[in-house]
């Protein structure tokens, strides 16, 4: 089955740290449907931890089987809700297929959310990230990296990124790379070893 495709934006000072709005416990995404062209709101709420109002869009909510059954009865009467039986962690690949053949999603969208990015980078299933770069220096051990809190973003291998646009636009820069496959620069530092 293909997968919806994935693109992630976000927003980055000079020292590499994300500029995010607001923090929930929780991780979304905006889907587009295939057919209708439509949105709709993706969560994954793991627990059943408190929602935001993120209803602007009909919503799809993946749990675990740690979310509370009075949780599961709330929101069954506003979205449509999909609880992981047997698992502590919610099955992206699993969700993600669930939302192409259920959902007709196509592709999907995940918006400054570096613990969710994190895992999809993990599970080799983002296609396209799109950086945009602001005249700015946050600093602070707590300010948050393009795939989390600093001490938790490490990776347990590379992922290649290739350049696939860029613009200037006033004060930022706005840069789109492909993610995975065999990067341009790694090609060629490759071939004169």
């Amino acid at each position: 089955m293909k997968l919806p495709e994935i693109t992630s934006a976000f927003t980055v000072s000079f020292d590499g740290k994300i500029i995010c709005q607001k923090r929930t416990p929780v991780m979304g995404l905006l889907a587009r449907r295939k057919k209708s062209g439509g949105a709709l709101r993706v969560i994954f709420c793991g627990d059943g931890s408190p929602l935001p109002e993120l209803f602007d869009a009909p919503a799809v909510i993946f749990a675990t089987k740690d979310m509370p059954e009075f949780r599961r009865r709330d929101l069954k009467k506003i979205a449509s809700l999909h609880v992981e039986p047997r698992a502590k962690r919610i099955n992206l690949r699993r969700a993600l297929e669930i939302l192409a053949r259920d959902y007709g999603v196509s592709s999907v969208h995940c918006d400054g959310d570096a613990a969710l990015f994190r895992e999809i980078v993990l599970q080799d299933l983002a296609q396209t990230l799109r950086v945009t770069f602001v005249p700015l220096v946050l600093g602070g051990a707590k300010a948050s990296t393009l795939l989390g809190p600093t001490v938790s973003a490490l990776l347990p291998h590379s992922v290649p990124l290739r350049l696939k646009s860029f613009r200037k636009s006033g004060d930022r820069a706005i840069a789109s790379y492909v993610i995975g496959g065999k990067s341009q620069a790694s090609a060629n530092s490759r071939s004169r070893i």
